[in-house]
């Protein structure tokens, strides 16, 4: 037993060292770094939006868009802008605390090099049942004994993620479900301190580093019924007021061009895509 715990100590341990390694740099024709959840994930498709690298990553928290952020900036001096994924649910408390218990285990796995001491200190009690999911056989064996050079696309920390299906009239029976039971009752104490913590500290390094960040909502279906800007736009207001705010939400698409409620599928994407890229790229 005790060997074994030796042996997978020293390969975990290579494994780990050979991440913190891994190279960061991109095009240098590519100036704009698109971060955030699924929602950028699936929507910004950074083959066709040409000066722009999608790291962006489903069900990533503030935090881990910060630690990337860092990193990024660090090893791509020519980026100048920053799309951040900016929508109501993560930002609440019921919100994390659904993405905390289904997801950041595994994610701190795959960002686990990337983070500071204030986060391997807010993490603790999960870094046990993370540090296991940072080995990987496979990586193991190309980068550490095959000696194959280590980028941040190794890490699976984030890439556009073209997404097929179409379950937009399943998701909105099961949202109708939920409007019923909701309430309205929300204040300023269920925003999530931690996320907001890690808004603030993403809009602080970029004014640092002067990159301009764009709060960027992507396309959702009926956001005035199963969203809520009211509640967004005051968040906005209130935390991130020198921030720009590209409130494409409301973007007008077939219902064809949806995964789900909050998600566009490939067909989205492609057709979004294009038309940041027409307007925005130029």
């Amino acid at each position: 037993m005790l060997i074994t715990m030796a042996v997978f100590s020293l390969l975990l341990g290579g494994s780990l060292y050979t991440k913190s390694r891994a190279s960061f740099e991109f095009d240098r024709e590519k100036n704009i770094l698109i971060l955030g959840d699924s929602h950028t994930e699936a929507a910004l498709d950074d083959k066709i939006l040409q000066r722009s690298e999608n790291v962006s990553q489903s069900a990533s928290i503030c935090l881990f868009s910060y630690c990337k952020l860092k990193r990024f900036l660090e090893s791509n001096p020519q980026i100048d802008t920053v799309l951040l994924s900016f929508w109501y649910g993560p930002l609440t408390n019921k919100g994390y605390d659904r993405w905390l218990s289904g997801f950041t285990a595994a994610k701190i796995g795959s960002h686990f090099t990337l983070l500071g001491r204030d986060e391997h200190i807010l993490y603790r009690s999960l870094l046990s049942q993370s540090l296991p999911k940072t080995f990987s056989i496979r990586f193991f064996v190309k980068h550490v004994l095959l000696r194959k050079n280590v980028t941040y696309k190794d890490l699976g920390i984030g890439k556009y993620h073209a997404l097929n299906g179409y379950k937009l009239l399943k998701d909105i029976e099961k949202h109708e479900a939920g409007l019923k039971a909701k309430t309205s009752n929300e204040t300023d104490d269920d925003w999530n301190l931690c996320q907001k913590e890690y808004l603030l500290k993403i809009a602080n390094l970029c004014k640092q580093k002067d990159v301009c960040l764009i709060l960027i909502a992507t396309p959702v279906y009926r956001p005035d019924r199963y969203d809520n800007l009211e509640r967004l736009y005051d968040y906005r207001q209130k935390y991130l007021p020198e921030a720009c705010f590209l409130d494409y939400s409301n973007f007008s698409l077939p219902d064809s061009c949806y995964k789900d409620i909050t998600h566009l599928n490939y067909r989205g994407a492609e057709i979004f895509s294009r038309y940041l890229q027409e307007t925005l790229g130029k």
